[in-house]
């Protein structure tokens, strides 16, 4: 990954750090480049719905919004990738 972005484990839960010291909430293309690859690398489902959900909300009501966000959630949740880091966390895998 970039020194950008600092990725972790703190009590068995993914951890992942923006590494502007000097810069506070500094958001650049280079933070968020290697934000997004941290994320996809775990979990390209994440990516796939995050996109899905930007689009929708660029037209959608407040309450549309909420509700996109949440059925997002939810589907993201269920999905087999998610249950299976789930399962593989608590059987005590190792995860790249």
């Amino acid at each position: 990954m970039t020194d950008t972005i600092i990725i972790g484990t703190i009590n068995g839960v993914a951890d992942m750090r923006l590494n502007r010291p000097k810069k506070h909430n500094a958001i650049n293309s280079e933070v968020m480049s290697g934000l997004l690859a941290a994320i996809a690398q775990r979990n390209p489902d994440v990516i796939r719905a995050a996109k899905k959900l930007s689009n929708d909300l660029m037209t959608a009501t407040t309450k549309e919004g909420l509700i996109a966000e949440s059925d997002c959630s939810s589907n993201l949740m269920s999905a087999t990738n998610q249950i299976e880091a789930v399962v593989s966390h608590l059987e005590h895998r190792n995860r790249h």
